[in-house]
């Protein structure tokens, strides 16, 4: 499973999110990071990403874009993730429960339990 994910610009936030990938990494193929949550849901949606991960993403970083890799096949939800911010989790439908699974066992959420809005 190739992975992309960012890392936000909040020290505290990014801290927890390298935390995260260290526990996910040995889980997935490769990570990915090319810096901009629209292009990564984007290469999803064509199948060229196996998977997608990333805390504190705004609604204009993602609101076109999951809607192209909703149309190339994928699912996606946000999530509470574990900095209190929102956490964006998207994988082609068919692997979708094993990576978000991955990811949750990684730490990226909340311990108090997910709070999922997507599709």
């Amino acid at each position: 499973m190739l992975v992309a994910t960012g890392f936000s610009y909040d020290r505290d936030v990014r801290r927890a999110q390298a935390e995260s990938l260290v526990r996910l990494l040995p889980q997935v193929r490769d990570i990915r990071r090319l810096g901009s949550c629209a292009l990564d849901l984007c290469l999803l949606g064509s199948g060229h990403l196996d998977g997608y991960v990333e805390e504190g993403v705004n609604l204009w970083d993602h609101a076109a874009a999951a809607l192209v890799a909703r149309a190339g096949g994928a699912r996606w939800e946000l999530l509470a993730g574990a900095s209190g911010r929102d956490l964006l989790v998207a994988a082609p439908a068919a692997s979708y429960d094993a990576f978000r699974d991955a990811v949750l066992g990684a730490g990226y959420a909340r311990s108090g339990g997910p709070s999922p809005r997507g599709e």
